[in-house]
């Protein structure tokens, strides 16, 4: 039997990206190797439809358009206003310490 090896891309639009790596820039941060890695290796997209789906945060339909024009499977995001989705598109959306129990990196509760 094949082990099972998933395969991590994250999807972002220029402006999220320029936005992840101002933060990860920012003098005093301290974030982990992780979130550099996304920095690096996240593939860019240029949302061709805008998506009106969440009215009470019209921002996070940018995350939906996002993952729609990425072909993503995933969406992993502790955003209430994602959460209470729970699906989109047939695209499940997870919350992060979900995403990461899902992997074995941890098994708090």
């Amino acid at each position: 039997m094949e082990e099972f090896s998933p395969r991590v891309t994250d999807v972002l639009t220029l402006k999220t990206a320029l936005r992840v790596t101002d933060v990860l820039t920012h003098p005093g941060n301290q974030c982990p190797e992780s979130c550099q890695l996304i920095a690096k290796t996240g593939k860019i997209v240029t949302p061709q439809t805008t998506l009106t789906v969440i009215s009470e945060d019209p921002p996070d339909n940018r995350i939906l358009e996002c993952t729609v024009e990425g072909e993503a499977n995933l969406i992993v995001s502790g955003d209430h206003h994602l959460q209470r989705l729970k699906i989109y598109q047939n695209i499940p959306i997870v919350k992060p310490i979900d995403f990461l129990r899902t992997l074995g990196i941890t098994s708090k509760k």
